[in-house]
């Protein structure tokens, strides 16, 4: 659910005080908050997308479940109507709205192919809710009460993942959070 481009998205030109900023949704309603922001209201507003196997067929899917970015100037007061777009949260700040890094959007949308974020490898296995890692393929534990320890994956999805490894002269199978582990180099 992209725009057509402006020049502004292609380099860093932009007013000063025109930046984007990332809004959150409600749950599983981006898609009617980019409505609401972008049609409704006039907000130039970025959904980036993905494409989500779902039992035999392909479909769109938020690439960051839930955020938006909306392209603001602060100065306008007017930008304070967003919040009461359908499907708006809030906006991602502490006391105000913080602004993203310059070109951070530029480069998000220069991965897009046909409207879509193409992931590759282990980011596409962990949208999909799969394991990077394959049965046998040795893993470095990297946190936790096994950290710097050598295991064996042996299955598991994107959050928890069951691993062996030798300890006190055995083999031991334990289960971890897949975000406790790296490939073994």
């Amino acid at each position: 659910m992209s725009k057509l481009l402006k020049v502004e998205d292609f380099c860093d030109l932009a007013p000063d005080a025109l930046r984007w900023y990332v809004v959150q949704s409600e749950p599983n309603q981006e898609r009617l908050a980019f409505g609401a922001l972008t049609f409704d209201m006039g907000i130039d507003t970025y959904l980036p997308m993905r494409a989500v196997e779902k039992k035999t067929a392909l479909h769109r899917a938020p690439l960051f479940p839930r955020y938006l970015f909306v392209r603001l100037d602060l100065q306008d007061e007017s930008w304070w109507r967003m919040f009461t777009a359908r499907g708006f949260h809030r906006v991602m700040g502490d006391r105000s709205p913080l602004p993203i890094e310059r070109g951070a959007v530029r480069r998000i949308r220069a991965q897009e192919v046909e409207g879509l974020i193409k992931l590759k490898g282990a980011q596409a296995a962990k949208a999909a809710g799969k394991s990077p890692y394959t049965s046998g393929m040795a893993l470095r534990i990297t946190g936790g009460p096994m950290v710097d320890r050598d295991a064996l994956f042996m299955h598991g999805d994107a959050n928890r993942i069951t691993v062996m490894l030798s300890m006190l002269g055995s083999q031991r199978i334990t289960h971890m959070g897949a975000g406790d582990v790296r490939a073994a180099s």
